[in-house]
């Protein structure tokens, strides 16, 4: 069984049309919207592919309204955004957004996932690092924890329990703007980094009803594949 596991899409369209996996299922685990620029695509290509979805933060405050509640550097950007794309999707597509679980638990086969955004204690806001999950592996009856959030990705296994992170396929932090996501395979895990058109989405980006520095912080990230510094956020 091979399983395409994906996170943190943020709306850039040419980041995820670009995973080209022959897969039996698809694992969605939060942040479709929010921060790119093509949400109504990114909804739908969920909404079409994947076997299990569970909700981000981004997912709840563009759907609901609310404060997006992300990291400091990206607050203005986040709030900025969320209006833009309330005004981009359609009652239906905030529909299906707010509809989306926060924590689910499934066996694909023998293998049994579970799956959170950012932790299955806190499955919204939870700044979690490695370590923290893998304090929380053992007291899990899962054998796959799989999480999302961090933008950082990473696959570690803990005698017969793996933790994954597959990073952001629309928004690395990591230092490397390519697109990123996992694979597990028959007990196996993989995280896989593929190149896409960034130039493309950086000019969508330019082209949104967004602040001057709220555009630059997102091109610079999307360049760069670095997380912005608030010092960055406050500069510009």
């Amino acid at each position: 069984m091979r399983v395409l596991i994906v996170s943190d899409i943020h709306a850039n369209w040419a980041a995820l049309r670009s995973i080209q996996e022959s897969v039996d299922h698809v694992l969605f685990l939060g942040d479709v919207v929010n921060y790119g620029p093509k949400p109504r695509e990114c909804v739908e290509w969920v909404d079409r592919n994947a076997s299990l979805t569970v909700s981000g933060n981004h997912d709840r405050a563009v759907s609901k309204g609310w404060e997006p509640r992300c990291s400091a550097p990206y607050q203005r950007a986040a709030t900025h955004i969320k209006e833009v794309h309330r005004k981009l999707l359609a009652p239906s597509h905030l529909g299906y957004l707010a509809s989306l679980p926060l924590r689910v638990s499934i066996h694909l086969g023998r293998v049994f996932f579970e799956m959170a955004h950012s932790s299955p204690y806190d499955p919204l806001y939870g700044s979690y690092s490695e370590h923290d999950l893998l304090e929380l592996l053992p007291l899990l009856q899962a054998d796959v924890l799989v999480v999302g959030h961090s933008h950082t990705p990473y696959v570690v296994r803990v005698g017969k329990k793996l933790l994954i992170n597959p990073g952001s396929v629309g928004q690395p932090r990591d230092g490397d703007p390519r697109a990123s996501y996992a694979i597990w395979e028959d007990g196996d895990a993989q995280i896989r980094r593929i190149e896409y058109p960034v130039s493309e989405t950086v000019r969508e980006v330019k082209q949104m009803p967004i602040p001057n520095d709220v555009r630059n912080l997102l091109v610079q990230n999307l360049e760069t594949g670095k997380g912005a510094t608030l010092e960055f956020a406050v500069q510009s």
